[in-house]
């Protein structure tokens, strides 16, 4: 009853401000949740197979980037019930990434490498291997948060994702100068996600780790090769003929 009062006064509030509906579902981050993903959806991991995990990072256009893998994986959910018994998240396309980052990395990454390798059309959607703008938005509130968001080219139906049995690759830069990837995603070990579908009522959230920082290279474990044998010493010089000595007659 009292959270039900308070959604009352917040709406109220957003018609005393004037608010749109398109505004609402922007400042909802801030108004109707108070933790990542930030806004008023269905958040279980249970009630998606959508997943994320790390992959190894790569070097593409002189920079680094740190990269994941979108696949499909209905294990443990509800996703196994029939029709209309499973939630509806079960069902629900791919829209966007977000991933829950320090405030006070904004500019660390701006691009978005999707699909790396990739050149294919699977159902009418172009899988393809792109670069695309991102940013990272810090939201209005209190404490500050921020989140990194990669949308354009991600959207497919689900049918598209489930033909890729390795997943799809999803690749961000990180520009030299700024955070590090354990600052950015303020963990030493993982990265927290959430993925959205078109609707934004869908955000299955999880942690994808373990991290493999770009910025932190493992040391080299080789044996240093054996140093090169010395020269061999130079022979000693013939002796010179003996002074004086006559030839035979």
């Amino acid at each position: 009853m009292a959270s039900k009062a308070l959604l009352l006064a917040l709406l109220g509030a957003v018609a005393v401000l004037g608010v749109t509906a398109e505004e609402l579902s922007t400042s909802g981050r801030s108004l109707l949740a108070t933790g990542f993903p930030y806004c008023a959806c269905d958040n279980k991991a249970k009630h998606s197979p959508y997943r994320l995990t790390t992959a190894p990072s790569v070097s593409y256009m002189g920079q680094t980037w740190m990269c994941f893998t979108l696949y499909l994986n209905a294990t443990g959910t509800s996703c196994s019930l029939p029709a209309g018994s499973r939630p509806a998240c079960c069902d629900a396309n791919l829209y966007k990434l977000e991933f829950d980052v320090d405030p006070a990395c904004k500019g660390t990454s701006d691009l978005a490498l999707l699909f790396k390798g990739y050149n294919t059309v699977v159902d009418g959607v172009t899988i393809q291997e792109t670069v695309k703008t991102i940013s990272i938005e810090v939201l209005d509130r209190t404490p500050a948060a921020a989140v990194l968001r990669i949308s354009k080219g991600l959207e497919m139906p689900q049918a598209v994702l489930a033909s890729f049995s390795s997943g799809l690759p999803v690749c961000f830069n990180r520009k030299p100068g700024f955070c590090t990837t354990t600052q950015l995603f303020m963990s030493p070990d993982s990265a927290t996600y959430a993925l959205f579908n078109t609707n934004k009522n869908c955000c299955p959230s999880g942690l994808a780790g373990p991290l493999n920082p770009p910025d932190q290279p493992k040391p080299n474990t080789y044996p240093s090769p054996p140093a090169a044998p010395l020269p061999p010493s130079p022979e000693p010089p013939s002796p010179s003929p003996m002074a004086g000595k006559r030839s035979p007659p």
